[in-house]
């Protein structure tokens, strides 16, 4: 920078001087300062870490192109999935209608809405442990995504402030769960509790009637089912 300064210095006063030689060697030279200035700039390029999470991200934009396209992508795997579950021996009603779900879901995804979409895919959600209920025994993952499911419900309908409801769905998050998981044995016994006592956390949340607070408890009891 000091030479960029010191050319332009140069340059005004060999100017008002009438040296045009002069000022056009202090312009070439400018011209290369700037050239390495530039250089230097791309050799020190700043990488920052950005920490993001439920109070700190504003960002409320939802990516309507990647879960158009998603959604597309499913009606190419529908005819196989169809014939699969007919195949395990599932209910012919529930296999047709986890298709209508689709169907409803992809309309209110086309049209951008998002407490319809947010609603018929809990509706979709519903039909996968009918399912799994069907094909295994296992019955920690069949608990795992009835819980899943069952806080989605909860989840689905946050934006409409419905404290009641989204508090009934808790509470019968937490029900299924005791019911189906807690007296379970088996070796994740510990994670099983854990979770139990952060689902009754979450109750207290609908309590405050916060949605961040409910978010936070939320996404944590999420990512500790999974370690089930």
């Amino acid at each position: 920078m000091e030479t960029v300064e010191k050319a332009g210095g140069s340059s005004g006063e060999e100017s008002n001087n009438g040296n045009g030689s002069n000022s056009g060697e202090q312009s070439g030279n400018s011209s290369n300062s700037s050239s390495d200035s530039k250089g230097n700039e791309g050799n020190n390029e700043e990488y920052n870490l950005e920490q993001s999470g439920i109070l700190t991200n504003n960002n409320n934009d939802i990516d309507w192109k990647s879960i158009k396209f998603e959604v597309e992508s499913l009606y190419s795997e529908v005819s196989t999935i169809t014939l699969d579950l007919y195949s395990l021996g599932i209910n012919r009603e529930d296999v047709l209608g986890f298709n209508q779900e689709l169907d409803n879901l992809t309309i209110s995804v086309k049209e951008e809405n998002k407490e319809n979409t947010l609603s018929n895919l809990s509706k979709l959600y519903d039909y996968i442990p009918k399912y799994l209920k069907s094909v295994t025994n296992d019955d920690i993952f069949i608990g795992k995504i009835e819980t899943k499911n069952n806080l989605f419900k909860a989840y689905s309908i946050l934006d409409s402030k419905n404290w009641q409801e989204i508090g009934n769905n808790v509470t019968n998050t937490i029900n299924s769960f005791s019911n189906n998981l807690l007296n379970k044995q088996t070796d994740k016994q510990y994670i099983i509790n854990k979770i139990y006592i952060m689902l009754n956390e979450l109750q207290s949340a609908v309590n405050k009637q916060d949605d961040s607070i409910f978010l936070i408890k939320y996404k944590n009891i999420l990512e500790e089912i999974d370690n089930l």
